[in-house]
């Protein structure tokens, strides 16, 4: 995976690839969409065994609210982001600091996985085209993405930074002075609420990412520009771990993987999973993101 063309050209390659990717995936009717709605069948290799679980995915497609739900044989998790906290409801009670970080961690994992590859096109200047490869006997093309703490610090904080964007956008129309105050008002909020919001993420991340560290990405894309493999460390050292995605099929007009497999760096597979009833909206229910 040795390019033969300068840093700047294998920049604007990959953002070239990452450009054409996400034409091809539908990213022009991603755009139009509120709610992605999927049904996750997951079969995880736990130190007691293999466990079945089933997950429901509720996703404010612009990062203002997202619902899990997960149930297997050790009870049912609800985890939910209403735009401003997250929360957890545990076999029925509500959840303590933990449950709610953990809610954090699998909902910000979650938002940047359903997401791809639209959200590779804003990942900066530590990005590079690294090649040619093959992923099971198919030719790839590779896209190198290094990232400050980990692509889920990268994207989930704009996708919430884009809320409060939303809400001044909103109230542009208002009189000058009104919109003046409400400006100096609002900068204000955005960044207490920011610099909160960022330490939240910072949780989510750390505990899973290796937060605080560079996370190296390769992301291969074959001749259809599906996203194929993703090899990453995201603990932030030199062990890498594989994402294997597959069965790609279009819903309204978006190409959506249905099967994906999380292999260790020992090889031995974490999950299998596979995704169906995959839905689009064009509008979306916002209780539902609220805590019950």
């Amino acid at each position: 995976l040795v390019p033969g063309f300068s840093q700047a050209d294998a920049s604007s390659q990959a953002q070239d690839l990452i450009t054409m990717a996400a034409q091809k995936a539908g990213k022009s009717a991603w755009d139009g969409m509120s709610t992605l709605v999927v049904h996750e069948s997951q079969a995880r290799n736990t130190d007691t065994g293999l466990l079945q679980m089933e997950l429901d995915h509720t996703m404010d497609i612009k990062g203002h609210g997202y619902r899990m739900e997960i149930s297997s044989s050790k009870g049912k998790q609800i985890y939910g982001w209403d735009g401003k906290e997250f929360w957890a409801v545990v076999d029925g009670k509500p959840g303590d600091a933990d449950q709610v970080k953990e809610a954090k961690r699998l909902i910000s994992d979650a938002f940047y996985r359903f997401s791809l590859p639209f959200i590779l096109g804003d990942s900066g200047p530590a990005i590079s085209y690294e090649g040619k490869d093959a992923v099971d006997g198919v030719p790839t093309e590779v896209v190198k993405i290094t990232y400050n703490g980990g692509p889920v610090d990268s994207y989930w904080s704009k996708a919430e930074d884009g809320d409060h964007a939303e809400h001044a956008g909103h109230s542009a129309g208002k009189h000058e002075e009104a919109k003046a105050e409400h400006q100096e008002e609002a900068k204000a909020e955005h960044q207490n609420e920011n610099t909160e919001k960022h330490q939240h993420n910072a949780e989510a991340a750390g505990d899973h990412h290796g937060h605080g560290s560079s996370q190296v990405y390769f992301y291969h894309f074959d001749k259809d520009y599906h996203i194929v493999k993703i090899y990453f460390s995201h603990h932030g050292d030199d062990s890498y771990e594989t994402f294997l995605l597959g069965d790609f099929t279009a819903v309204n007009g978006i190409s959506r993987e249905q099967s994906r497999k999380l292999i260790r760096e020992d090889g031995n597979t974490l999950y299998d999973t596979r995704f169906t009833a995959i839905e689009f909206r064009k509008d979306g229910d916002e209780s539902l993101y609220h805590s019950p």
